[in-house]
């Protein structure tokens, strides 16, 4: 449980989104202004959410849970106007596997008047398998 309490603090150490004027959810980027892509942010949060389940450290679960619903756009499908010039199924699919693992895991659940995991889990997998995306 050390060593992975370690690198969790370790990998939001490269998270800036809980700073003024930053974007919650988002690593540092796309390049050039950044390392990272927005598809990474989920990874990450995905990993937290597995790290919480498997510690029971609870120590980043706001800034999960800030982040996760940050990020959910307009349509509440993991496609926020500021990156779908570049999203690929593979990009939003990262942000939806996060949310149905916070979902099979019961990451604790947001607000009543914000989507749910599950809800945001089915709305990448229906945006995905849509007629009119193929």
């Amino acid at each position: 449980k050390q060593s992975s309490s370690t690198l969790a603090w370790d990998m939001l150490q490269y998270y800036k989104g809980n700073l003024t004027g930053q974007t919650p959810g988002i690593l540092p980027g796309p390049p050039p202004a950044g390392d990272y892509y927005w598809w990474e942010g989920g990874a990450m949060w995905g990993t937290l959410i597995d790290y919480w389940y498997w510690t029971g450290d609870s120590t980043y679960n706001n800034e999960i849970m800030q982040s996760m619903l940050f990020q959910v756009g307009e349509n509440k499908d993991y496609m926020p106007r500021n990156v779908t010039a570049s999203l690929g199924n593979d990009d939003q699919g990262f942000w939806g596997m996060a949310a149905m693992s916070a979902a099979e895991n019961g990451f604790p659940d947001p607000p009543s008047d914000k989507p749910q995991w599950l809800e945001l889990a089915q709305a990448v997998f229906n945006t995905q398998a849509s007629p009119d995306r193929h």
